[in-house]
C-alpha cells in the first residue's frame, strides 16, 4: 500500500497546479449535476445504435477529455503539445474507438422462436465482447505506428509484475462495496446477469450460464482498462506526459453517466488512482485486478442478495 500511496503522493507534487485543480472540480461537478438532474445520457445518447450515435458519443467523450486536456495545457504553458498532430491523431483515434464500442450494441432477432432465449444469451456475451473486437486491432496498428518502444499493448504486456499489492488495495475498498451494494441503485443494477430471469440455454445449467457470462464480462474490463489506462495514459504519456492523467479521469466519469451516481464519483477517485498506477508502473494489470475484482464483488453480493438473503427486485 505504500508504494501507490508514494505513487500518488509523487504525482500531485508534480502534477498539482491549484488553477487546473480547481478548474477539473468544477468541470466534473457541474457536469455530473446536469448529467443526473436532466437524465442527460440516460434520454440523449442510449439507445442510438447507428452512425449518428458514434458521433453523439465522441462529441460527448470529446467534451470530457479536450475540455480539460486543453485548458491543462496552456495554463501548464506546454501549447507545443496542441501543435502536434500526434496528440491529435492519437486522442481523436482512442476517443473515436471508445464512442464507436458506445454506439454499437448487438440485438438479438431470433427466427426460432423456441431458440429465443439462446439467441438472447449469445447476444448478450457479444456485447461483451464488442470492446475486444472494436479496439485490439486498431490498437495494435496505432501502437505500430506511433508507439513501437512502448512495451507490449499499451501496458497489456506478460512481463512478469509484482502484483500482490493491487489485491490488497481490494481487499481494502471491499466493505465499501459490500455497504454500497445495499442501497437501491446497486440492487436495481446487479448482478449484470440475472439467473433467475432467464431460461436455461444450450442444455446448459443456471451455473454454467453465469460463469460463461462472467468471464466474458471480465473480458470486458480488461479491455476498458486496456482503452482507458493503456492508450489514454501509457499511449498519451509518451507525447503529454503527467499532463495525459485528469483528461482520462474526466472522460472515465463520462462513461459512467449512465450508471448510478455513487458509481460515476467513485469512477473519479478510482480512475485517477488506477491512471497514476498505470503512468508509473507501464502496465495495466493492477487496474485489470482492482477493476475486475470489483465488478465481480458486486455481482457476488447481488446473487447472495437474491438467492441468501431473498432481497427481491
Amino acid at each position: 500500500m505504500k508504494i501507490i500511496i508514494n505513487y500518488l503522493k509523487d504525482h500531485i507534487r508534480n502534477d498539482f497546479n491549484t488553477v487546473v485543480y480547481i478548474y477539473f472540480i468544477a468541470f466534473i461537478s457541474t457536469t455530473l449535476f446536469l448529467n443526473y438532474y436532466f437524465n442527460f445520457e440516460n434520454r440523449f445518447l442510449a439507445g442510438k445504435h447507428n452512425v449518428l450515435g458514434v458521433l453523439c458519443y465522441f462529441l460527448f467523450y470529446s467534451l470530457a477529455y479536450y475540455s480539460i486536456a486543453i485548458p491543462k495545457l496552456l495554463i501548464q504553458k506546454q501549447k507545443e503539445i496542441l501543435k502536434n498532430p500526434s496528440f491529435w491523431i492519437k486522442s481523436v483515434s482512442f476517443l473515436t474507438l471508445l464512442s464507436i464500442a458506445g454506439a454499437v450494441y448487438f440485438i438479438s432477432r431470433a427466427k426460432d422462436p423456441k431458440l429465443i432465449n439462446e439467441y438472447v444469451f449469445a447476444f448478450r456475451l457479444l456485447n461483451q465482447l464488442k470492446c475486444t473486437l472494436i479496439y485490439v486491432v486498431p490498437l495494435l496498428i496505432l501502437k505500430k505506428i506511433y508507439d513501437s518502444n512502448v512495451s507490449g499493448l499499451y501496458g497489456l504486456s506478460f512481463k512478469k509484475q509484482d502484483l500482490k499489492i493491487y489485491f490488497i488495495l481490494l481487499l481494502i475498498v471491499s466493505p465499501l462495496i459490500i455497504g454500497a451494494s445495499f442501497t437501491p441503485d446497486f440492487l436495481k443494477a446487479y448482478p449484470r446477469f440475472k439467473p433467475w430471469i432467464v431460461g436455461n440455454v444450450f442444455g446448459l445449467s443456471k451455473l454454467s450460464m453465469a460463469g460463461i457470462y462472467e468471464t466474458f464480462y471480465a473480458l470486458d474490463f480488461v479491455m476498458v482498462e486496456l482503452l482507458f489506462r493503456g492508450a489514454l495514459v501509457i499511449g498519451m504519456a509518451t507525447i503529454m506526459g503527467k499532463e495525459c492523467i485528469l483528461p482520462m479521469v474526466s472522460t472515465y466519469a463520462f462513461i459512467h453517466f449512465g450508471k448510478p451516481m455513487g458509481e460515476a464519483i467513485s469512477s473519479i477517485f478510482g480512475g485517477y488512482i488506477l491512471g497514476v498506477i498505470a503512468f508509473r508502473t507501464k502496465h495495466i494489470w493492477g487496474g485489470c485486478i482492482v477493476h475486475i475484482g470489483i465488478a465481480f464483488l458486486m455481482e457476488m453480493m447481488g446473487f447472495i442478495q437474491f438467492y441468501l438473503l431473498q432481497i427481491r427486485r
